[in-house]
Formats: structure tokens, sequence, C-alpha cells
């Protein structure tokens, strides 16, 4: 499995403009995407994202349509269906359309660890973690926000050039 990798070294070189497109790749070659939520503390916060708006496509129970391909995918990717921090926070998984999309584009900044203060410890915004799968529920894009890092995995037919011709991105 081909593996693309960028870290808090060059969490700078990735700003809003970059955002966008990073997105965009994700979008064109992935059918679900997920994140980690503070599900008891982030609905009570005002400037949170309004997930109730999206929770119509969530898809439960994602990991029963996991197949033996996209387990050992997950298991080479190191990617758990388990939330990887604390108890309090849960993994939610949804289809991708126009509603999800418009939502990860619009609160950008809090699934994007480098919009954050690396200096000030973890990262506890009430969403983290993003991450995306094809339609064969294969790994996608990861990330992990409090290490600011994410990774592309590639299959050899999904042109990533234009996200890993960046500065920072290295072949892992």
């Amino acid at each position: 499995m081909k593996e693309y990798h960028i870290g808090i070294e060059h969490s700078d070189d990735i700003d809003d403009f970059y955002f966008p497109d990073l997105m965009s790749c994700c979008f064109k070659y992935s059918k679900f995407f997920s994140y980690e939520y503070f599900w008891c503390d982030g609905l009570k916060k005002p400037d949170n994202p309004p997930v109730e708006k999206i929770l119509k496509y969530e898809v439960r129970d994602f990991g029963k349509m996991l197949t033996d391909e996209a387990r050992e995918n997950w298991k080479e990717a190191g990617v758990s269906l388990d939330p990887l921090t604390t108890p309090e926070m849960v993994r939610k998984y949804f289809e991708i359309n126009e509603d999800t999309k418009n939502f990860v584009l619009s609160y950008g900044s809090l699934f994007a660890y480098w919009e954050n203060d690396h200096g000030g410890g973890y990262n506890f915004e009430p969403a983290q973690n993003l991450a995306f799968y094809r339609d064969d529920q294969t790994v996608f894009f990861d990330s992990v926000t409090h290490e600011a890092e994410c990774r592309i995995y590639p299959n050899e037919n999904e042109d990533v050039s234009d996200i890993i011709g960046r500065r920072g991105w290295k072949k892992w």
C-alpha cells in the first residue's frame, strides 16, 4: 500500500487555501468520512458545528460493513474503529453528499490540526481525526489531530499528484 505523510514540521504550509483542495481530492475518491467528536460537550457550545444537521447521513454500524479486505487495509494503515483519545469521544461515520461536503468545508478549521496552536498542547477542539474511505471501505485519507499528522493512501488509479506534490509530503 502506498502511503504519503505530512506532519507538524510542515503544518504552516497547509492553510485555509490548501484545505479545500485536500478535501476536494478526498471527496473525489471517497464515499464515506468519519471523525471523532466530543459529543458530551460539543453540542453545548454555540460556535461548534450544527452536527445534528448531518446526523441523518450517519452510517450506523459502519464496522459491520467492513469486508475482510477493508479490515486488512485498516490494520495495515493503523486505523481503528475505536476513538483514539478518551471514552468521552465518539467516532461517527457519514456518507458523502453535498450536505456533508458543505459541513466539512464550512467547519474545516475544527478538523484541521494546522489551524490550532501546537504550542499549547493537545488540540481539544470538539471535532478531530478526520478520515475518508472509498466505496469498498478501504482508507483513502486519515489524520491524527493532536499529533499534527495526516496521510493519504492512493490506489494506482487515483491521481493525488496535486496534493502530494506540494511541499512537506513524503512517501512513507
